[in-house]
């Protein structure tokens, strides 16, 4: 026959304070094990986890940031880049559109008495030749032969060799080869008519000065120069070199000018030659 022991009042209230005591004993003893091994000035588990759990920006300030890595600093300036190292492209693609334009324009407006489309076909053909002797040929002419000058003596300065994993080599020629060929097959197939001198190579140095203002905008925006060579380049020697490429532009400006005064002048005494013996 069991009996049922009452516990007096205060004998439940010594084992409740026992009780609260063994549990803060035990979490002193976790808390002692966690930080064992712990030397001074470096975090226990809690503190490394906290630290994992921080996010990059929140790091203390007197730590120093790491650098960024060269490749790393162009190819976050990759978009600048991008709007700025293919003026020729725009170019080309602009000039032959309206070489088609142009053509197009001269079959259907063919055995039409239309002054209003003769005039239309007038304004084509004089912006057709004048980008052709301003841009079209100076520009393409000088591209070709500076990218592949440099290229051969030192490719990094201008085409690194890191870019061939993402340009393929058919569409870098397409880029700085094929333009060449493809000018001097207009200018052999149509007569161009020049502006005045002094008016086509004030256009050249304008459209010049331009484009070396932005690529230095760039640089001042992104701290990246857009062609590697100018990083090898100290502030004077970049003033100099700016100089020289304004001054080359205009030397294939002229270039051009004499080409398509020789080419059409030939053509023309050929003509005539051909014709003198039908009138004899």
């Amino acid at each position: 026959m069991s009996r049922n022991l009452k516990v007096p009042q205060e004998h439940r209230g010594q084992n409740k304070c026992i009780a609260r005591r063994g549990r803060c004993a035990d979490t002193r003893r976790v808390q002692t094990q966690a930080g064992c091994g712990r030397t001074k000035g470096s975090p226990g588990a809690a503190g490394r986890a906290l630290s994992q759990s921080r996010p990059p920006s929140a790091a203390s300030p007197g730590r120093p940031r790491p650098r960024s890595h060269p490749l790393a600093a162009r190819a976050a300036g990759g978009s600048h880049r991008s709007r700025s190292a293919a003026p020729s492209q725009v170019i080309q693609a602009v000039f032959f559109g309206i070489c088609v334009l142009t053509d197009l324009s001269s079959l259907l407006t063919r055995g039409n008495d239309s002054q209003e489309q003769e005039r239309q076909l007038k304004k084509l053909i004089s912006l057709r030749d004048w980008m052709m002797a301003v841009l079209a040929f100076p520009v393409g002419v000088f591209v070709v032969t500076m990218f592949w000058s440099i290229y051969i003596y030192d490719r990094e300065l201008v085409y690194p060799k890191l870019l061939d994993n993402f340009i393929p080599a058919w569409l870098n020629h397409g880029m700085h080869t094929t333009v060449l060929p493809f000018v001097l097959i207009e200018m052999r197939t149509t007569h161009h008519q020049y502006p005045s001198r002094s008016c086509g190579l004030a256009a050249v140095c304008t459209f010049a000065v331009g484009y070396i203002l932005w690529v230095c905008w760039i640089h001042h925006v992104t701290g990246v120069w857009v062609y590697p060579l100018l990083e090898h380049l100290s502030p004077g020697v970049k003033i100099i070199f700016f100089a020289a490429v304004t001054v080359v532009i205009n030397v294939f400006y002229l270039v051009g000018e004499v080409l398509n005064n020789y080419i059409w002048d030939t053509q023309k005494c050929i003509e005539e030659g051909r014709e003198k013996p039908k009138s004899e």
